[in-house]
């Protein structure tokens, strides 16, 4: 298990057991960025990073969970509001979350992408550098269950729905709109 952070040190808890505080080592190569617990078995459940400043007090607190089955399409954009200039964008992120909300990592179902209203579809891109999927098509598949999807506003105020849906029907479509104004 790895951990990126800024802080000098922190601890890992699997399914609520201490895996051990680490502290960085700046002389290393391998450890001047990262913490790494190299010892630690998969198991299901719930993975907590406490990290901790210099002074050794608690700073940040991170928790991520096993997955289940998928259950929904997530729709989160950066702004709700963009300017009706026919050149202002909004990101909506798409993720593909099981019934508690937890992102399914492992999703990878093609997705369709309907925009109406005051704007139009611009591009969307999964992170995967692998892909050969066009950006410029309003589909493309989920890489470790998300995606990013560009919306640009046109010149009317009014409001862009965004409605995003598995191709296979596998989960029920999600909505979410943006104003222009």
């Amino acid at each position: 298990m790895y951990c990126y952070t800024d802080y000098p040190s922190a601890e890992l808890f699997i399914n609520g057991k201490s895996q051990g505080r680490i502290f960085k080592d700046v002389g290393s190569r391998l450890d001047r960025y990262r913490l790494r617990w190299n010892n630690v078995k998969y198991q299901p459940g719930e993975i907590k990073v406490v990290a901790y400043d210099a002074d050794g007090r608690k700073a940040e607190e991170k928790i991520v969970r096993t997955a289940g089955k998928v259950a929904a399409l997530k729709l989160e954009t950066d702004r709700r509001e963009i300017a009706a200039d026919g050149d202002d964008l909004a990101f909506i992120t798409v993720t593909m979350v099981d019934k508690d909300g937890n992102v399914v990592p492992d999703a990878d179902q093609q997705l369709a992408f309907e925009v109406s209203g005051a704007g139009t579809f611009k591009a969307v891109c999964n992170g995967d550098a692998t892909s050969l999927e066009s950006f410029a098509q309003p589909t493309m598949r989920l890489f470790h269950g998300q995606l990013v999807l560009v919306v640009q506003a046109s010149r009317q105020q009014g409001e862009i729905v965004i409605r995003v849906r598995d191709t296979k029907n596998s989960v029920p479509a999600s909505e979410i709109s943006v104003a222009v104004n």
